[in-house]
């Protein structure tokens, strides 16, 4: 069985019915998967707007960073912590 044969199975087989992803209504393997994609990425991207780049997060009293984003000392710690993920997926 071919990879793509074993993906659709999976996600019809497991993760539509599981609603890990609360995506109601698609039955088709390839919407679903997409849908799910776009929502993790909506998510990734609003985690890195609130801790690197000072968005208010939904709820500021449990959320909120404790660096102030403008300053230089910030940048460079956001600098190092891309060095290192870079070289984390190198291997």
């Amino acid at each position: 069985m071919n990879p793509i044969a074993i993906l659709n199975l999976f996600v019809e087989n497991r993760l539509i019915p599981s609603n890990r992803y609360g995506l109601n209504g698609s039955k088709d393997p390839k919407e679903y998967v997409s849908r799910a994609i776009q929502q993790d990425m909506k998510n990734e991207n609003y985690v890195i707007d609130v801790y690197a780049g000072g968005r208010k997060p939904n709820y500021p009293r449990i959320d909120s960073i404790s660096f102030d984003v403008s300053n230089k000392s910030y940048l460079l710690l956001l600098k190092d912590v891309r060095q290192d993920v870079l070289k984390d997926n190198k291997r």
